[in-house]
C-alpha cells in the first residue's frame, strides 16, 4: 500500500490526521515532575502575586501530616471568571506571544506545575469587588474520571483555610491540600530538658530488650508523634543543662510514638552570652583544663551583712518594734 504524498501544512485536512489527546490521568501526573522543591514552588506563586500588583502576601502553613496545607493569599487585583479559567488551564499561554514587561511567567504552567509538584488538590479563590470565583483541580478526581474536569467550588473542609480572603475587597488565595511530596518539618524545642524527656520506665523482656510499645509521658509522646507524621523531619533542642537529654535511651522507640528524642546526630556547645548567669557564675568553679575549663571562675558573694541603723529603726511603728523584739528574744532563747 502506497503512502499518500506529503502536503504542506496549509493543505492538510483534519481527516488526514488522528486526534491524539493526552490522557488526563497520565498527563496530570506528568505535570508533577517539573523539579520544584518547596521554596521554589512557593516563590513561583509569589511571582504571580507580584504581577497582580499585590502590596501584601500572606503564607499560612498548617503542618498535620497527611492533612497539611499551605495557603498563599495576596491583596492584588484579583481575577474575574474568564481570567480564572485561563489561569487554571494547563498551557494557557503561548510563549511566542508578546508579554507584559512585568509578567514573570512565560508558559502558562507555573501555577499548576508549582502546585502539583507539592499537592494533589489545588484550590484557587479570587475576589474582585463583590464578586468571588473559585475553581479546584483535584488530581484524585481527574485520575478517577480521566478527564480534565475543573471543579466549580472548594471542598467543605477547605473553607476554613480560605477564610483570610473573606476580609478583603480584592485578592487571590491559592490553597494546597493533600500534600504528599515529602513536606519537611523543622521542630525547635526550647528548654528541651524540661518536659520533653520521657520519664516513664521502659519495660523490657526477659532478655533485657525494650518492648515495642509502652506508655510515655504526654509531651514526649506528642513531640514524637508530630515528628513521626512527616517523612522528612529534624528536631533541634535547646537547653542550658542537656544532661537529661544525653541519658535518653537511644533505642527507646515505640510503634505508636516512633523514635525517641536522643540527640543522635550532634551536640553543639554554644558560646555563653555575656549576660548569662548560671551556676558557675553564682557559685564559682575551679579550673579543669581536661574538662575544657581553662581558668578559675570566681563566684558571686553569697553572704552580705545588713546593718540596720538607728534612724531606720525609729521609723518602724512601736507595735512592729515590739514584735521584732519578741521574735529576737525567742530566737536568742
Amino acid at each position: 500500500m502506497m503512502m499518500p504524498a506529503r502536503k504542506n501544512h496549509e493543505e492538510i485536512d483534519e481527516d488526514d490526521c488522528d486526534l491524539a489527546e493526552p490522557f488526563a490521568s497520565s498527563m496530570s501526573q506528568s505535570l508533577r515532575a517539573f523539579g520544584y522543591d518547596l521554596p521554589s514552588a512557593i516563590a513561583d506563586l509569589v511571582d504571580n502575586s507580584i504581577f497582580a500588583a499585590a502590596r501584601n502576601i500572606w503564607i499560612d502553613f498548617k503542618w498535620d501530616g497527611d492533612d497539611s496545607s499551605i495557603c498563599i493569599t495576596d491583596d492584588g487585583r484579583g481575577m474575574a471568571e474568564k481570567e480564572m479559567l485561563d489561569a487554571m488551564r494547563p498551557g494557557s499561554r503561548n510563549p511566542l506571544e508578546a508579554r507584559d514587561p512585568g509578567d514573570l511567567g512565560r508558559y502558562g504552567l507555573g501555577l499548576k506545575t508549582a502546585s502539583f509538584s507539592q499537592c494533589r488538590r489545588l484550590t484557587v479563590r479570587s475576589r474582585r469587588g463583590n464578586k468571588q470565583v473559585t475553581r479546584c483541580w483535584d488530581l484524585d478526581f481527574i485520575q478517577k474520571k480521566n478527564k480534565w474536569l475543573l471543579l466549580k467550588g472548594a471542598r467543605e473542609e477547605s473553607e476554613p483555610n480560605l477564610s483570610r480572603l473573606a476580609e478583603m475587597e480584592c485578592g487571590t488565595s491559592v490553597l494546597w491540600e493533600k500534600m504528599d511530596r515529602n513536606v519537611p518539618l523543622l521542630l525547635i524545642d526550647d528548654e528541651a530538658d524540661n518536659a520533653s524527656v520521657n520519664t516513664n520506665p521502659i519495660p523490657v523482656d526477659d532478655n533485657g530488650v525494650p518492648l515495642d510499645d509502652y506508655d510515655v509521658t504526654a509531651i514526649n509522646g506528642g513531640i514524637r508523634k508530630i515528628l513521626d507524621a512527616f517523612e522528612k523531619s529534624a528536631y533541634v533542642g535547646y537547653t542550658a543543662t542537656p544532661f537529661a537529654n544525653i541519658f535518653i535511651f537511644p533505642e527507646g522507640n515505640t510503634d505508636e510514638h516512633g523514635e525517641d528524642l536522643f540527640p543522635r546526630s550532634f551536640i553543639i556547645n554554644l558560646p555563653t552570652p555575656s549576660n548569662y548567669i548560671g551556676p558557675a557564675r553564682v557559685f564559682g568553679i575551679e579550673a579543669a583544663p581536661e574538662a575544657g575549663i581553662q581558668q578559675k571562675v570566681e563566684g558571686l558573694p553569697t553572704g552580705n551583712r545588713i546593718v540596720m541603723s538607728w534612724p531606720i529603726l525609729r521609723r518602724i511603728p512601736a507595735r512592729a518594734s515590739m514584735t521584732f523584739g519578741h521574735l529576737g528574744s525567742a530566737l536568742s532563747g
